[in-house]
């Protein structure tokens, strides 16, 4: 199955990068160099379950806010849905569903101002990130599938300390401003698949870097493939909307780095300047309309 860390992890692609990516030597002396301070636990479901928790928090924000916010829906539905294909799985899958449905009830009540405590959201989050995986390899993760089981102490208490830094780190001057797309698509392409990015904060695509140590090529490789996406197929909406919103900056968030060094972004061509972003993107178009992609991955 294709998918965007794939694509840009080619030979070509990663050749094109380090080509025509030549502004990353001077940025590196400009940015902070965010360093983790504590191991991950679990980091595969903790990953998956902050990035639910901080899209709730932004949701309810940009009510109050009065922010344009579009959310494309959980992927946890998605997984949910390749469950009921799996028949020795059909009694996990009815459980699922009813707990998918309180879920989306009581998400939806903290989302438009009611209180929901901090515990119980982190708990839902986690058990939503259980479903996940069975959407981006559902046979893989068919066979580790268990019914939601309470999450351990330290795990909660992880998500909450993280949970913590995000409001501590985020303000309403790091924008949205205008527009904030929570978990958006992009349009599909033969050679890549389909893609998603963590958040859209007006033009700045910004990912959720839980288990990431600090900037790696494989990281802004992505990025830059993220912000690529964005110019040549722009960004699918719920009910098969699509949006023209080429992102004119990407970063990250390092949730476990020191405070004041977690939200790093910067402008696309400030990574290649001087007309290379153009001629990356025309490397990355070629590649990905060939043919040599599922449609259904989105990472």
């Amino acid at each position: 199955m294709g998918t965007l860390n794939a694509f840009v992890d080619r030979p070509l692609l990663r050749e094109a990068f380090d080509q025509h990516a030549r502004g990353w030597p001077l940025l590196q002396t400009q940015l902070d160099q965010a360093r983790a301070t504590s191991p991950a636990l679990a980091p595969a479901r903790s990953a998956l379950a902050f990035g639910y928790l901080v899209r709730f928090e932004l949701a309810r924000w940009s009510i109050a806010a009065r922010v344009d916010a579009v959310a494309t829906g959980w992927v946890a539905h998605l997984g949910l849905h390749n469950l009921s294909c799996f028949p020795a799985l059909a009694p996990q899958a009815k459980r699922w569903a009813t707990f998918v449905a309180g879920a989306q009830a009581r998400i939806g009540a903290y989302i438009r101002g009611e209180e929901v405590a901090e515990g119980d959201r982190i708990r839902l989050a986690l058990h939503l990130a259980q479903l996940d995986p069975l959407y981006r390899d559902p046979a893989a993760a068919a066979e580790r599938m268990r019914l939601p089981q309470p999450p351990s102490p330290a795990l909660v208490a992880q998500l909450a300390q993280w949970l913590a830094h995000w409001r501590a780190d985020w303000a309403p001057d790091h924008g949205p401003h205008q527009r904030l797309l929570l978990n958006p698509e992009f349009g599909w392409l033969p050679g890549v698949g389909g893609a998603d990015v963590d958040l859209v904060l007006d033009d700045t695509a910004l990912i959720l870097a839980c288990g990431h140590r600090g900037w790696t090529p494989a990281l802004l490789r992505r990025l830059a493939g993220y912000a690529a996406l964005s110019e040549l197929t722009g960004f699918h909406l719920p009910g098969s909307a699509h949006l023209a919103h080429p992102v004119q900056a990407i970063g990250a968030y390092f949730v476990r780095a020191q405070p004041g060094q977690r939200i790093q972004a910067f402008p696309v061509r400030a990574l290649f300047p001087d007309g290379e972003w153009e001629r990356y993107c025309a490397v990355f178009a070629e590649h990905a309309r060939q043919p040599g992609a599922v449609p259904l991955d989105r990472r």
